[in-house]
């Protein structure tokens, strides 16, 4: 059972079939998204901790979605996503964990609340952590994204913010290729 199953239950089947896929191991696919940075001041510094992509106009980008062998009784089930968004490399892995989805990122942690809507998959930011240590809401950037279906496949947009200014949107269609190795 994947960490979206186990977190969302019998809602996991009202996800459109699409957007079902595009959270099942193993996966491959490919796409193309605009990428959009900010204007406020610290926009750059964000982008750069967050390893975020660099803007840009149909960035093509490519995904693996594979079961991670680090399976331990403290982290059931995890997922390792393996994204290339233009020249952008961001690997991730992703569990359940006390009904959240957790996405770990070297020391960072984004920790998610999932929703199913209308066949559509939300994440909405819960919390962030550094180092085990919960980042306070006043210096914390909020994190969210919309997994929706699209005809050949599914519609991904994510926005990050910092006190109500973007940080960075990025977003686009992605199909799946063949599958994963």
């Amino acid at each position: 059972m994947s960490p979206y199953h186990a977190i969302l239950g019998e809602a996991f089947d009202t996800l459109h079939p699409n957007v079902r896929r595009a959270h099942e191991a193993p996966l491959s696919a490919e796409g193309t998204f605009d990428v959009v940075h900010g204007t406020h001041r610290v926009t750059r510094i964000l982008v750069a901790l967050m390893k975020l992509p660099a803007a840009g106009t149909r960035v093509p980008v490519t995904l693996s979605v594979v079961f991670s062998p680090t399976r331990t009784h403290a982290r059931p089930l995890t997922l390792r996503w393996e994204r290339r968004i233009g020249r952008t490399p961001l690997s991730t892995h992703q569990y359940a964990h006390r009904g959240f989805l957790v996405e770990e990122q070297g020391p960072g942690r984004l920790v998610f609340s999932l929703r199913a809507a209308n066949g559509c998959l939300l994440y909405e930011h819960a919390t962030l952590r550094f180092l085990f240590l919960r980042v306070p809401p006043a210096l914390s950037p909020r994190v969210w994204a919309r997994v929706s279906p699209d005809p050949e496949g599914w519609h991904v947009d994510v926005r990050v913010e910092w006190h109500g200014h973007l940080i960075c949107r990025y977003g686009g269609s992605m199909r799946a290729s063949q599958a994963a190795p």
